[in-house]
């Protein structure tokens, strides 16, 4: 799946080149996601922008390829708050719109109706920017680390029990948000779960760190850092 997107981008960027916003390029667009929380030192506040695209298939071949096809570019947003920092990742707690595409769509597009190629292209084609609150239910899942250099520490926490009011996107043309790997140095050296699940004492309850996958802190680090190491 990862090589098939891979070259799906190298594809758009060729696309792009050649046609710009003509009918062979996907509808895409960019959004930023900010998470708002309050603390006692008042209210703190972290960011990241994505990329989003989506397209239908018209070649499909194989029965296992999908019809359409999405997906974001990006990482987690980081909010520095007193206690250590917090990482909203790059998926919901809603298992009917499990990735950033869909939630953004839901806030941004009032049509919304699970119609994911239209709906990239109704926000694509906007001429003003638009800009929501995400619904508690698609709030992004929460983690923050024991250990910061831990990748088996991770613990989910609840995002009211830390003072999160809000979560908001707003369209915009800022650059893809990339850096992560700063914070968390190990990311490069990992590739898949944050731990293996048969390393589990039980391996039919794996540990909420084999549950983690990297993808859900970057898309980027996987084809350009590790390429690099």
């Amino acid at each position: 799946m990862m090589a098939r997107r891979e070259a799906f981008w190298a594809l758009v960027g060729g696309l792009t080149m050649l046609t710009g916003c003509g009918p062979l390029s996907p509808p895409q667009y960019r959004f930023r996601m900010t998470v708002e929380v309050a603390t006692p030192q008042g209210m703190k506040t972290g960011s990241s922008v994505y990329q989003v695209w989506a397209y239908t298939n018209t070649a499909k071949v194989l029965p296992e390829e999908h019809a359409r096809d999405w997906g974001v570019k990006g990482e987690a947003v980081v909010i520095d708050l007193p206690t250590g920092p917090v990482f909203a990742l790059m998926k919901t707690g809603d298992p009917l719109r499990s990735d950033l595409a869909q939630m953004s769509m839901a806030a941004l597009d009032p049509q919304f109706k699970n119609d994911i190629v239209e709906s990239a292209g109704r926000i694509a084609g906007r001429w003003t920017k638009a800009r929501a609150d995400v619904r508690r239910e698609d709030w992004p899942v929460m983690v923050r680390f024991r250990d910061i250099n831990d990748p088996r520490s991770v613990e989910r926490i609840d995002p009211v029990a830390i003072g999160v009011k809000r979560v908001v996107v707003e369209t915009t043309s800022d650059p893809v948000t990339i850096g992560i790997e700063k914070r968390l140095d190990w990311l490069k050296g990992i590739d898949g779960s944050l731990t293996r699940r048969l390393s589990a004492p039980d391996p039919t309850n794996p540990p909420f760190s084999a549950q983690i996958n990297t993808q859900f802190f970057s898309t980027e680090i996987s084809h350009a850092q590790r390429s690099k190491d």
